[in-house]
């Protein structure tokens, strides 16, 4: 096998200041309106650079989100920049969380989904 190689064909300053970017949305999202609506009944289980994992305790959360629709994508309408809920179809009721890109949860209906990146899936 020959030596690898890597080809830096793009600025490592793109990459940078993108992920600070991300870091920023999502901490203004967390503390700008996920606290400040909640505080309290807010518990963070999991985040990742564009993803949370949130337990929160409220009357019916869909209605909550419909009425912030500057923050929601309830449509699937795929616009950058805002939140979706990936189970829309069940509430999660169980979550475990490894390390960042490594979780494991149930849903309601009794369904599971997991992510597992680097580790093998031989054991």
């Amino acid at each position: 096998m020959g030596k690898a190689s890597v080809t830096l064909n793009k600025p490592i300053i793109v990459g940078a200041s993108v992920l600070g970017l991300s870091k920023l949305h999502m901490y203004r999202f967390w503390y700008g309106y996920i606290k400040e609506r909640y505080g309290d009944n807010a518990q963070l289980g999991y985040m990742d650079t564009d993803s949370f994992i949130i337990l929160i305790m409220t009357e019916d959360i869909y209605k909550d989100m419909a009425e912030r629709p500057d923050i929601f994508d309830l449509n699937d309408s795929k616009t950058i920049g805002l939140f979706k809920d990936e189970t829309p179809d069940s509430v999660i009721t169980e979550s475990f969380h490894i390390r960042a890109k490594s979780y494991y949860y149930i849903l309601a209906d009794k369904s599971t989904r997991s992510k597992h990146k680097r580790v093998s899936k031989r054991v």
